[in-house]
């Protein structure tokens, strides 16, 4: 079980990365991601392997696989709800009622 080890350096590496990108990539390229960072995890867990050093390049993989599909899903979420760019630096009037 090395490999549950090395996915804790790989989820900050996976967030770093993720945190590095320009531009969002479409969801579905975080959810093949996570698709992918499962699948590792599905190996790990069926052929343990016995190379400590497979086994832990595997661990991190998962790890960064996971976190930057995680953290790119939550953007590509916040960004939905995100204000129209019409209506940034411009005053609007806002009515309210406090019941």
């Amino acid at each position: 079980m090395a490999w549950v080890w090395a996915a804790l350096p790989g989820v900050v590496l996976g967030v770093a990365l993720q945190l590095l990108q320009e531009r969002l990539w479409p969801a579905s390229a975080y959810l093949g991601m996570l698709a992918g960072a499962g699948l590792l995890v599905a190996l790990a867990l069926r052929w343990p392997g016995r190379s400590p050093l497979r086994s832990a390049a595997r661990g991190l993989l998962a790890g960064a696989l996971l976190a930057a599909g995680l953290t790119g899903l939550r953007a590509v979420h916040q960004l939905d709800q995100a204000l129209a760019p019409e209506l940034e630096g411009v005053d609007i009037v806002v009515t309210g009622q406090i019941a």
